[in-house]
C-alpha cells in the first residue's frame, strides 16, 4: 500500500467510526401524547330576549341549584363553577360552569377516536352536549387527537378555543 492509499484508508476508516458513533435524535423524545384528560367544555347561560347573563347572583329565575349535569349513564356530574365579568354588561359578575370531559378516574381507549355525551337539564328541558376527538395517526406514540369538536343540541359550538377548552353560550 502507497502512502497515499493508507491516507485515504485512515480517513474513511475514521469518519466511518465517527459516523457509527453518531446517534440520530428520536423526533418523538420531546413530544407528550396528547390527552383529553384535561379538557372542559364551559357553559354560559344568556336570556334570548335580552342577552344578559342569567345565572347571577340577584337571578330569581335561574341559579346554579337548577342545572343539573348528567353522563350517558344518567350519573350526575359534578362541575366546576367560576365567575365571570364582562365589560360589555358592565363589568356584572357572572357564574360560568366547566365540566371536565374525560375524569381521571376512566380509562380512555388507545388508537381509536373518542366521544362523549352529557345532558343538561334545565326549565324542564334536556339538552345534549356532544364532545369528540378524532384520531390522527402519528410516528409519535401511535396517535395524536384532532382538535376538540363540541355540538349543543346537534349544531357546532359557537367557540371552539383550542383542542382542551370549548364554550359554549346556551340561550334560555
Amino acid at each position: 500500500m502507497n502512502i497515499y492509499t493508507r491516507i485515504i484508508f485512515s480517513i474513511i476508516s475514521l469518519l466511518i467510526i465517527i459516523s457509527l458513533g453518531c446517534r440520530r435524535e428520536d423526533p418523538c423524545q420531546f413530544v407528550d401524547p396528547e390527552s383529553a384528560y384535561d379538557s372542559f367544555i364551559i357553559l354560559e347561560f344568556f336570556s334570548k330576549e335580552t342577552g344578559k347573563p342569567l345565572l347571577v347572583d340577584t337571578s330569581k329565575v335561574y341559579s346554579l341549584d337548577n342545572i343539573k349535569l348528567f353522563d350517558d349513564k344518567e350519573n350526575p356530574l359534578t362541575y366546576f363553577v367560576d365567575d365571570y365579568s364582562d365589560a360589555s354588561s358592565n363589568y356584572l359578575q357572572y357564574h360560568t360552569i366547566a365540566i371536565r370531559i374525560h375524569r381521571g378516574n376512566e380509562i380512555m381507549p388507545m388508537n381509536q377516536d373518542l366521544t362523549k355525551r352529557f345532558f343538561l337539564d334545565l326549565d324542564k328541558q334536556r339538552d345534549t352536549i356532544d364532545c369528540s376527538y378524532k384520531r390522527i395517526a402519528s410516528i409519535c406514540n401511535g396517535s395524536t387527537l384532532e382538535y376538540l369538536k363540541v355540538n349543543y343540541n346537534g349544531k357546532p359550538a359557537a367557540e371552539e378555543y383550542n383542542s382542551v377548552i370549548a364554550k359554549i353560550r346556551i340561550e334560555k
